[in-house]
């Protein structure tokens, strides 16, 4: 999957995987590009279309996953002595509702072990954090941005199980295809922007995405570091903030500056931002859903392009 891309000009070595009656495969999203998830990611797709090769079982998967991360909301909620009722923005929210249940997007699943990890560090489980946590980076990579919150004095001998989970399935494909496992993504982080805050600005102030990009990347490390800094003098004060908000902050560094920012991707920010109890960003993750209203106008042009050639 990273050496091939579905639709690719004199590449005859991929001819066997390729099917143009299938209405699936003549769907693909950006056919030119190779893949871009994790290879757990695309493991576990393979499996359903194993079990029923169609979109429904996608999505069925990531309601089930998206149930299973109200039940761990509600377990976070009562360890904090929070009402469960603070559970209801979440499952009854529109944007997980369309992104998961109506759209199939597998940040369900990320969202599910972030907050699996979030559990079991507040359990002091810190083995099993960390190899929860590095499934998170094996569905999405940027999960990969939490992981710098999770680590204090207690916890660094059990680094090892991050590494584990997250670099291990890398590694046969980096050994066959090397770099090429992270092309496409880092084309998509460089070249492309769609939605993002920051970043949009940085676009219309220097009139490129390649500029806007490095300067947004920039802005992200700095704010992150500075949080960094702050959250050890508070570790080390002996009043660390919990688990649960530096995860909320390195996930709103992270859609704050990112250049491409698609409805779903705060899922995760709002699933957070209940349990910490945070209005901004719940409000982000509800105005969001209006952005929705671009994909309309984009399908209704093409719906009008398509009856003018007609």
């Amino acid at each position: 999957p990273y050496a091939h891309a579905p639709v690719e000009a004199h590449d005859p070595a991929a001819d066997a995987f390729r099917d143009p009656t299938d209405p699936h495969w003549r769907g693909i999203n950006h056919p030119g590009m190779t893949a871009i998830y994790p290879p757990l990611a695309l493991v576990g797709f393979a499996g359903l279309a194993s079990i029923r090769y169609e979109p429904l079982t996608v999505k069925v998967a990531m309601a089930l996953a998206d149930i299973a991360t109200l039940g761990l909301l509600l377990a976070l909620l009562s360890r904090r002595i929070t009402d469960p009722r603070w559970a209801f923005l979440y499952a009854l929210h529109p944007l997980p509702l369309i992104a998961f249940a109506g759209q199939g997007h597998l940040d369900a699943v990320q969202v599910l072990l972030v907050l699996g990890a979030l559990l079991l560090g507040e359990r002091r489980r810190w083995g099993w954090m960390f190899l929860v946590l590095g499934l998170a980076v094996q569905v999405k990579y940027v999960a990969a941005v939490l992981l710098p919150f999770f680590v204090r004095r207690e916890t660094l001998r059990h680094l090892w199980a991050f590494a584990l989970a997250a670099l291990m399935p890398l590694v046969p494909f980096l050994a066959t295809d090397g770099m090429a496992v992270f092309a496409t993504l880092l084309r998509f982080g460089n070249e492309m922007a769609f939605n993002g805050f920051v970043h949009g600005w940085l676009r219309m102030l220097t009139g490129g995405i390649g500029t806007a990009t490095v300067l947004a990347q920039l802005g992200f490390v700095v704010v992150l570091g500075i949080a960094l800094v702050q959250w050890r003098r508070a570790v080390r004060a002996g009043a660390p903030p919990t688990l649960a908000a530096g995860a909320l902050f390195a996930t709103g560094a992270y859609l704050v500056f990112a250049p491409t920012v698609h409805i779903w991707y705060l899922a995760p920010a709002l699933a957070l931002a209940v349990i910490e109890r945070a209005p901004l960003w719940i409000v982000a993750s509800t105005t969001i859903v209006f952005a929705s209203v671009a994909d309309g106008t984009a399908a209704t042009a093409a719906g009008a392009a398509a009856v003018a050639r007609e």
